[in-house]
C-alpha cells in the first residue's frame, strides 16, 4: 500500500485477540485513496484503527465508513487540514455508550463496553482488552 502513496504507521498491536491501528494518513480526500486504506484495515483485520490527519470536513466524516468498518468518533477543523477518526470494525460486538471530540480537529474519544459478557454465542467480546 505504501507504493500507491506515503503513510506513516504509528502503531499496529495486538491485545488478546484485537488488533489496533494507528496511522496518520496525510489525507483522505482521494476516493482511491480512502478505498486503499479500508481494503488496507479489512485485509490485515484491524479491529479498530485510529485514524490520524483525515483532513475531511464535518459533512464529509462517514466518508471513511464502509460495510466492515464505521467510524465511533471524530473530530475535524473548520477547513481541509488536521482531523482524526476512530473505526471499528461493524462486526464487534459492543454497546457505545458515548463519544467526545475537540472543536480543532485534534482529539477524539469514544467510549464503549462490552455488550456480551461472558456469553458464550459472543463473536469476540470487547470484555478482552
Amino acid at each position: 500500500m505504501s507504493s500507491i502513496f506515503p503513510i506513516n504507521f504509528s502503531s499496529i498491536s495486538r491485545n488478546m485477540g484485537l488488533r489496533f491501528l494507528s496511522v496518520n494518513v496525510r489525507g483522505v480526500n482521494i476516493p482511491h485513496k480512502r478505498t486503499s486504506i479500508l481494503g488496507f484495515l479489512q485485509s490485515k483485520a484491524f479491529d479498530f484503527a485510529f485514524i490520524q490527519e483525515s483532513h475531511l470536513l464535518k459533512q464529509h466524516n462517514n466518508l471513511l465508513a464502509n460495510k466492515h468498518y464505521r467510524v465511533l468518533a471524530s473530530s475535524t477543523a473548520t477547513s481541509k487540514s488536521k482531523g482524526v477518526a476512530i473505526l471499528a470494525k461493524r462486526r464487534l460486538r459492543f454497546d457505545f455508550l458515548g463519544e467526545w471530540s475537540d472543536k480543532a480537529g485534534r482529539i477524539a474519544i469514544a467510549k464503549i463496553r462490552d455488550e456480551r459478557g461472558s456469553r458464550p454465542d459472543a463473536e469476540r467480546p470487547i470484555s478482552r482488552i
